[in-house]
């Protein structure tokens, strides 16, 4: 985990989230239980989101239209970003 400011960024490589192009459902490993995540459009709006009850965890995207999106994770300890396409 990198500090920035008084924002706490958990590192890409603590973050994973695949397959990087899903077609229903992608899988978030986080290095943390208890946190949340949500999805976002390019354009910011937030389409889902939910809880992180485990360090792998599988989330439908199936009802997202095809395009590229945002997943934010929020924990106690920090926030992490990243994208993914859905088919």
């Amino acid at each position: 985990i990198v500090s920035s400011d008084a924002v706490e960024i958990v590192s890409s490589d603590a973050m994973r989230i695949y397959p990087a192009i899903a077609t229903d459902v992608v899988t978030i490993e986080v290095p943390a239980v208890g946190g949340n995540y949500a999805i976002y459009s390019i354009a910011g709006a937030q389409l889902q989101a939910g809880n992180l009850d485990a360090y792998k965890n599988e989330v439908n995207v199936s009802s997202l239209a095809a395009g590229t999106y945002i997943l934010q994770y929020v924990h106690q300890e920090g926030v992490g970003v990243k994208t993914f396409i859905k088919k």
